[in-house]
């Protein structure tokens, strides 16, 4: 009996961590309306992408492919292919699960590759994919980051020593990283320099005077080799990128507010996990501190510098630019997924493996609650909503125009969670019922696969694209769109709870000599208003 309660305490971890994922994937599926901000955007993207692909109409009319060589590729292929398989209404929910499950894995041969008797499966990994950007629906850099311990796991397990065949396999999932997000992309690019120059040059010189330094250069120029197809997609990238990156650093504000919120999924201490976090954050100090002088000697060794690397960078680096933002609190999130990697695999903390997982889990198991809740709260404002969509024609032209909702939270019993879900849910209908939504902001913009041809010209995609936070002087423009653009506005969705300062004129956009009548708005005190327009344009 003792022995099995020994080898019980063992493969806890192992356990917790399974159940964990487990509910972390089912979270979506349990609610009525599963709903992110900028989920819906996407699946729209992708939608048309393939009625593109196929030469439909309408769509053909208003949007082509984006020519220019752009990331973000990954939700767009993800999506469609999720779409395709369960519908539109659980694509979301599909594209989830299998970030989730990719996360998980990629974490767990990381640790495997730095150290192959440290077991793999931690409820740590839990932690680290239970973030902020999966629930706003940044799916792309969610993705993208989570393969980051894909390429250190490839890299640590080779010691860093490359064949030319590896070299190209490297290189070409650096390009693969690099059409899910530039910034992963770039996350990876740094750790993989710093772990070559580390096991290469450093180690080298501290610890084996005796080694081959024209084997280590020829690994030098093995790895800038497979590294230099995705640089020069990125400088071609900066290049036809139209904004550039503004440089202005705080590094005592950044320093205070680090790790500001990216495991923030839901109101409250357990919902922004500040029982968690900091823990976490001082085993990472402590990991890195208590290595061996072996694992020094190892990709480890490189992987502790890389962390520290990755949290200078998060202190300097600007918080938009690229056509990015909220950039810090990424860099934030990767400073946590690299030292997580060395927590789970450092020899010394292994005795505290179990003591940990039963930690991490029931810190977790809080936060799980709370996110299911503030679930099925958007999910009740996102059936409000969508109730007074319905009379909405399929195949039809819409346009949202969205002003300030503070009520929403109080009237849903919500605090403030750091997102806004009902922010796109008119892509959501238009993607379900076949329609075009003008208003959806990624075709306006040159940073995703899909975007408007030349019949929308460039003053009307940015009036268009002004429509994701409202004026109250935006009447004008809406008629002015409605005049001028290539095709007709048949739906007008006006966002506008009770206290917004632009509920009044909101109520008048689209209505009287405006050409368009009420038809439909959501219950109890209305948020939500249609207008359908009346005759011709």
């Amino acid at each position: 009996m003792r022995v099995s309660w020994r080898s019980l305490w063992r493969i806890l971890p192992a356990l917790l961590a399974f159940c964990l994922l487990a509910i972390q994937i089912a979270i979506p599926w349990i609610v009525p309306h599963f709903v992110t901000t900028d989920g819906p955007s996407h699946l729209y993207t992708a939608i048309v992408a393939k009625k593109l692909l196929f030469r439909e109409q309408p769509y053909t009319s208003l949007y082509r492919i984006n020519p220019q060589i752009v990331p973000n590729w990954a939700s767009t292929i993800l999506l469609a292919f999720c779409a395709s398989l369960v519908g539109v209404r659980h694509a979301e929910q599909l594209m989830t699960s299998l970030l989730l499950a990719m996360g998980f894995f990629s974490i767990s041969y990381a640790i495997r590759a730095l150290s192959p008797r440290a077991l793999p499966w931690t409820p740590l990994s839990n932690f680290l994919l239970q973030t902020w950007f999966l629930w706003m629906g940044f799916y792309n850099f969610y993705l993208g980051l989570v393969l980051v311990p894909v390429g250190i796991g490839f890299y640590a397990r080779r010691n860093g020593k490359l064949t030319a065949r590896q070299a190209v396999m490297l290189g070409a999932g650096l390009v693969a990283l690099f059409f899910v997000h530039l910034l992963a992309a770039a996350v990876l690019l740094l750790a993989l320099t710093i772990l070559m120059i580390w096991l290469h040059n450093v180690r080298p010189a501290l610890w084996d005077r005796s080694a081959d330094s024209r084997a280590s250069d020829r690994q030098a120029l093995i790895l800038l080799g497979a590294m230099t197809p995705v640089i020069l997609l990125g400088l071609i990238y900066v290049h036809t990128t139209s904004n550039g990156v503004p440089f202005q650093p705080n590094i005592l504000q950044s320093w205070n507010e680090f790790p500001m919120y990216p495991f923030a999924t839901a109101a409250g201490g357990a919902g922004s996990q500040v029982y968690l976090w900091p823990v976490v954050l001082g085993l990472i100090i402590i990991a890195a501190l208590g290595m061996r002088r072996s694992e020094w000697r190892s990709a480890q060794g490189g992987l502790a510098i890389a962390t520290l690397a990755l949290f200078l960078t998060y202190l300097v680096v600007p918080d938009i630019g690229l056509g990015g933002t909220q950039v810090k609190v990424r860099f934030a999130w990767a400073v946590f997924l690299l030292g997580g990697l060395l927590v789970s695999s450092v020899a010394r903390l292994q005795p505290l493996k179990t003591p940990l997982a039963l930690f991490v889990s029931a810190c977790l198991a809080f936060n799980l609650t709370s996110t299911v809740k503030v679930a099925f709260a958007y999910s009740q404002a996102a059936e409000d909503y969508l109730s007074a969509l319905t009379g909405i024609r399929p195949g039809s032209t819409l346009i949202r125009l969205r002003y300030a909702t503070p009520d929403i939270p109080e009237r849903y019993g919500v605090p403030w969670v750091g997102r806004d879900p009902l922010m796109h849910l008119d892509a959501y209908t238009a993607t379900r019922l076949g329609c075009i939504d003008l208003s959806d902001y990624q075709p306006t913009t040159a940073y995703f696969p899909v975007i408007f041809n030349s019949r929308v010209d460039h003053d009307k995609q940015y009036e268009l694209l002004g429509l994701e936070d409202i004026n109250p002087n935006e009447g004008a423009v809406l008629e002015g769109l409605r005049r001028d653009l290539p095709v007709p506005i048949d739906y007008a969705i006006v966002v506008a709870d009770q206290s917004s300062p632009a509920a009044p004129l909101a109520k008048a956009i689209a209505s009287g000599d405006s050409g368009m009548r009420l038809i439909a708005q959501s219950p109890a005190a209305p948020f939500v208003r249609v207008y359908q327009r009346i005759g011709a344009r």
